[in-house]
């Protein structure tokens, strides 16, 4: 019996006995050799070339290489990533989780967070823990290539619980890949391209299974500093071979990488802010509510405490003007407009004005201002709880009605200015701990548009609403956002392409599993798409029809000088999003920029590596025309085109839309068995010819299973439903015939 990759192949028994011989001296060979080679590299002192043969200084291992966002966060193609991880540490995984929320599959979520559990849910912290689970070693396989020994932990907080009781093993995952590198001195600064840490999100609550995927984008054209994103299907040995765990999102750390390329220096602050003292309300600031991601050694909090001082400073009523100008010397007022306008729009409900976490704060160094950054997005795209609707373990929030009323049908308006829940709800156990931060809008209901009901217990929303020149930017954002980053016809156009992606991994043949999935029927898989597609509409309409209504400026009693701080709007109508492009090809660029005052300057600009960086193509441009450019022949599997737009006064606003890049590739396998697909190497990587020993060895571009020596027919684990790619393979034991390549619509 031969062993290909973890495969047992049967019929090849004859030479057993001899096989093993020669791979026995093969391997005692190798060891010599490796043996050998770690004295030397030990005795010159260099250090990349470990004794386990991973080689630290490739660009997959080092520290040194840049991140390689293209192989770890591509746009349209689904990536195959494989844990293993002993028997033994599985079990200590599990039992762990046991401690913290009791049996798997009997967990109770009947109670109000912070509430003690029923039978079978936690036995010490009721219906969250407070305590991150352990982390285990483990080895992690991608395209052929391992890294050896990565932390991994399960992680979350409604999703973690909800998964572990409703029986689920799809649970969200944090890797740490030099994690034991004090145990395991050779992977030390161990990278996985360029990356330390990631997070695999099991889209827990998500029927679309695409929420993590676009909201993070939506937000960074909407100029807000968010994480980037990709589809990955997770396979996990803990014993028994892979197991198929679903399609996940992985998510870039944001204390790893997302401050190290977004930000000009990342040696400031940064703060996973949760609990009382992260309302931001007057006088609850503590330490422990805003837990350090770096220099968490340095006792020091001055930038937060200088933000809450400002904030809650009497000049607000007295001097606005003085007030606003020390408020955005601390941090970064725009940019959290945008975030504000943006999540309204979208609609939220558990973060900031709804719950006191799912956010970061960091201190720029190069100018001292705090920079929100949104995390965490399972619960977006949806007017109350959840992106099925309904809390986990089927909790009834009450009638969410769209996002901009309360439980029970009450009206926000007539909640107290925010500082009132549902019913009668201790407000002390909407979140976890002894926290006095009650929704603005009740209990897992959005903000509205007109952020009425959102009371002084959220100040860092109430007090910039009540200030006119903020509300007035803050109005302008929302119809940004509602024309540009979360247009109707883009983003349906969006929801659609991502569904066909990654349709053939959630539903049928190749899809989810009971057990490892969190949906209730495959149906459930469609109508979440119709469901996106129906909120981006509505909530268009909303912002239409709120800012036609709504005064331009919130009246307040004090007469301040209004200044034009609304962006122009820019609208792209070509290319379409996502559309298909060549190098070398001629594409034309229109647009549309309008502004309350006047457009004085337009340009286009484009990003081969997904916004990191930007070239630009043509300026001096008028608010509305057309530009034909080249596509350039070095353009990756993405490229992304920005018209940005600038008014009399400075604003600049601008739309981006991203096209894939597409090559002649051709699909193919030779080889003598029948063969089935790899969960470790999509098929788009598959090459026309592979020898005999590419075969047997697993090569990590063969991409295939050998299985026996039968005519088949193989299945492309990364078509498309609309043209599934069959490959018929013919051969005898002892040569190879080219196989023959043909699309089926089956």
């Amino acid at each position: 019996m031969n062993i290909i990759a973890g495969t047992c192949i049967p019929g090849r028994q004859g030479r057993r006995s001899s096989t093993l011989s020669c791979l026995t001296l093969v391997l005692a060979i190798l060891t010599v050799c490796n043996w050998g080679i770690a004295v030397a590299v030990a005795a010159s002192g260099d250090t990349t070339m470990q004794v386990t043969g991973v080689n630290l200084s490739d660009a997959a291992h080092s520290n040194k290489a840049s991140p390689n966002y293209a192989v770890v966060f591509p746009e349209d193609q689904v990536n195959v990533l494989t844990i293993t991880v002993s028997t033994e540490n599985w079990q200590k995984m599990l039992e762990n989780m046991t401690e913290l929320y009791g049996e798997f599959g009997k967990g109770s979520l009947g109670g109000a967070p912070g509430q003690q559990g029923t039978e079978g849910g936690n036995p010490g912290n009721g219906m969250w823990s407070n305590t991150d689970p352990i982390y285990v070693p483990a080895d992690i396989t991608f395209e052929g290539v391992e890294w050896p020994d990565v932390g991994i932990r399960f992680k979350g907080f409604n999703s973690l619980q909800g998964a572990w009781s409703e029986g689920s093993y799809k649970i969200s995952l944090k890797l740490n890949f030099d994690k034991y590198e004090d145990e395991y001195p050779e992977i030390k600064n161990q990278r996985f391209y360029g990356f330390d840490e990631l997070n695999l999100q099991g889209n827990y609550n998500d029927d679309s299974l695409i929420r993590e995927m676009v909201v993070p984008s939506i937000f960074r054209e909407s100029g807000v500093v968010a994480p980037y994103t990709a589809f990955y299907r997770l396979y996990v040995d803990y014993g028994e071979g892979p197991v198929y765990f679903g399609l996940y999102t992985m998510v870039e750390a944001v204390e790893d990488t997302v401050i190290e390329t977004q930000f000009a220096d990342d040696s400031g602050n940064l703060y996973k802010p949760e609990g009382t003292g992260a309302t931001f309300a007057e006088g609850t600031f503590d330490r422990s509510s805003f837990e350090k991601k770096t220099n968490e050694d340095d006792a020091d909090w001055r930038d937060v405490e200088a933000l809450y001082s400002i904030l809650h400073s009497d000049t607000r009523l007295s001097d606005p003007e003085q007030w606003r100008s020390e408020l955005e010397a601390v941090f970064d007022v725009d940019e959290f407009l945008r975030w504000l306008a943006t999540n309204t729009v979208i609609q939220n409900w558990d973060t900031y004005g709804g719950n006191s976490r799912n956010f970061y704060l960091y201190t720029d160094p190069t100018n001292g201002r705090i920079t929100w950054i949104p995390w965490d997005n399972n619960y977006a795209l949806n007017g109350g709880m959840g992106g099925t609707g309904g809390l986990p373990g089927n909790m009834n929030p009450g009638d969410m009605g769209g996002g901009n009323r309360t439980p029970g049908d009450m009206n926000p308006g007539d909640m107290g200015w925010g500082n009132r829940t549902p019913g009668d709800m201790n407000p002390e156990n909407m979140t976890p701990g002894d926290m006095n931060n009650r929704p603005a809008g009740g209990m897992g209901s959005t903000l509205s548009l007109g952020l009425d009901e959102v009371g002084d217990n959220w100040p860092l929303i109430r007090y910039l609403a009540d200030d006119p020149v903020y509300f007035a930017q803050y109005q302008g954002y929302l119809e940004m956002v509602a024309t540009t980053s979360f247009e109707p016809s883009k983003m349906e156009e969006t929801y659609r392409c991502y569904h066909s992606l990654i349709e053939p991994y959630v539903t049928g043949p190749y899809g989810e599993q009971s057990g490892y999935t969190h949906l209730k029927s495959p149906d459930a898989f469609d109508t979440a798409l119709d469901d996106l597609i129906e909120h981006v509409n509505s909530r268009y309409d909303a912002v239409m029809e709120f800012l036609s209504l709504v005064p331009a400026i919130t009246p307040t009693p004090t007469p301040v000088l209004i200044k034009d701080t609304i962006s122009p709007r820019v609208t792209i109508s070509s290319p379409a999003s996502y559309s298909a492009v060549k190098p070398g090809q001629v594409i034309q660029i229109t647009w549309l920029a309008t502004d309350d005052n006047e457009v004085t300057a337009v340009t286009i600009a484009c990003s081969l590596n997904r916004g990191l960086t930007w070239t630009e193509i043509a300026d001096g441009l008028p608010a509305e025309g057309a530009s034909h450019w080249t596509v350039p022949e070095n353009a990756a599997s993405t490229l992304t085109v920005k018209v940005s737009a600038t008014d009399a006064a400075g604003n600049t606003g601008s739309a981006s839309r991203v096209c894939r890049v597409s090559s002649t590739a051709s699909f193919g396998v030779s080889g003598t068995d029948n063969v089935i697909p790899s969960p470790t190497k999509p098929a788009t990587q598959l090459n026309w010819m592979k020898n005999a020993s590419s075969l047997s060895t697993m090569e990590a571009n063969s991409g295939i299973y050998c299985v026996n020596q039968e005519s088949a027919s193989f299945l492309s684990p990364i078509s498309k439903p609309v043209s599934q790619q069959f490959v018929t393979a013919t051969s005898t034991s002892s040569s190879f015939e080219k196989v023959s390549f043909s699309r089926d619509t089956r």
